[in-house]
């Protein structure tokens, strides 16, 4: 496993160009840029606390970054398993030309859900700094390993439903 990881670390600079393309392709013509990729989350967020804060009673400022950090992280798990189904398909001709580790594909899929979940995590810091001060700065030292493992997962899922999708 060690010597396949560091085939995979031997071409970084090939799936970081291929994770900086997509995402290029993405936003290529948008007003808003990555900006788009957080326009639902925080319409959701503003609509559900609405919501929530009429019929429950709940109070905004500490129900908002909970509801949105919990909506950053569906919508990464939602598009790492939905875009995790298309890479091997979207990378086949990359496969046909150039024999790297099939695992480059998913983990195209996977850095790019991570780059637009990373941008959520820094709105929804914002957002809970902004709401509720700088009560707990330490507390930011735990969303490195838990950011980790998170991109594990990612990864994992990606592989998964990549070849799945491709045997089935």
């Amino acid at each position: 496993m060690t010597a396949y990881l560091q085939s995979v670390w031997k071409c970084r600079y090939f799936w970081m160009s291929l994770v900086q393309m997509d995402l290029r392709n993405r936003y290529r013509r948008s007003v808003l840029g990555m900006g788009w990729s957080m326009l639902h989350p925080l319409i959701m967020t503003a609509v559900m606390c609405v919501v929530f804060h009429r019929i429950f009673n709940q109070d905004v400022q500490t129900f908002a970054p909970f509801l949105l950090v919990g909506l950053c992280f569906w919508n990464y798990l939602t598009a790492v398993v939905n875009l995790g189904c298309q890479c091997l398909f979207q990378g086949e001709a990359y496969i046909r030309q150039y024999p790297a580790p099939m695992a480059i594909y998913p983990l195209r899929t996977m850095l790019g859900a991570a780059t637009h979940f990373l941008i959520a995590l820094g709105v929804v810091i914002t957002l809970s700094w902004g709401m509720s001060g700088f009560g707990n700065v330490p507390a930011l030292f735990s969303l490195v390993p838990a950011i980790v493992l998170l991109c594990t997962l990612g990864w994992s899922i990606a592989v998964i439903a990549g070849f799945a999708t491709a045997y089935f």
